[in-house]
């Protein structure tokens, strides 16, 4: 049975899709086609209901164990096993759970200034139908009043960008010596650079 060794945890808006692209390209590193699966935040959590939300919410990710094993059944002789789901910096509940199941895995964090990434997050939900609201100070002012700071920040805009809490609840549970944390704009200004980086780490 495979299991990956290396996990990419977010942050969502942050390059992540592109972090899926450049990694899966050698040929050491296995990645399943689909991005996202995000067992270790909603595993036995039930489908949603509503139509509107089987678009953005769990209907999309994977629940349970056994069609998670099923992702990785194509592993051959690759050394890095990995996928990447940025809700797991979204919450504080996916890494003790991660920890159960893969104590020794490599963890790669990719962070945002927290305005720019909520906005690229509001215009790309636009773009892609998922969001109805057409006013992002709207959106803003609607969350302040909500608060910043929570547990579970999934489907948010401002509160999935304060990840240090969420990056506490791994440090918790893991060594130092088990996380390569980047920034965004390492990746945009020098994509081949960080990218070996990140290759060595692995």
């Amino acid at each position: 049975m495979s299991l990956p060794n290396f996990l990419v945890i977010g942050a969502g808006r942050s390059g992540t899709t592109s972090l899926h692209h450049y990694l899966g390209q050698h040929p050491d590193v296995f990645l399943p086609t689909n991005k996202a699966p995000s067992y270790f935040y909603c595993r036995d959590a039930p489908p949603a209901e509503d139509p509107y939300l089987n678009l953005v919410s769990r209907n999309y990710f994977v629940r349970d164990f056994e069609e998670y094993q099923a992702l990785f059944t194509e592993v051959r002789s690759e050394r890095a096993i990995g996928e990447v789901s940025p809700v797991y910096l979204a919450t504080t509940q996916a890494a003790s759970r991660i920890a159960e199941l893969i104590p020794e895995v490599k963890l790669l964090a990719i962070v945002r200034n927290p305005v720019e990434r909520a906005y690229a997050r509001f215009l790309g939900r636009r773009r892609d139908g998922l969001e109805r609201r057409t006013s992002f100070s709207e959106i803003v002012r609607e969350e302040c009043k909500a608060g910043l700071l929570r547990d579970d920040a999934h489907g948010t805009y401002l509160a999935s960008g304060f990840v240090f809490h969420f990056l506490e609840s791994y440090l918790e549970q893991f060594p130092r010596e088990s996380f390569c944390i980047r920034l965004f704009e390492d990746l945009k200004d020098d994509a081949e650079g960080l990218v070996s980086g990140l290759f060595e780490f692995l």
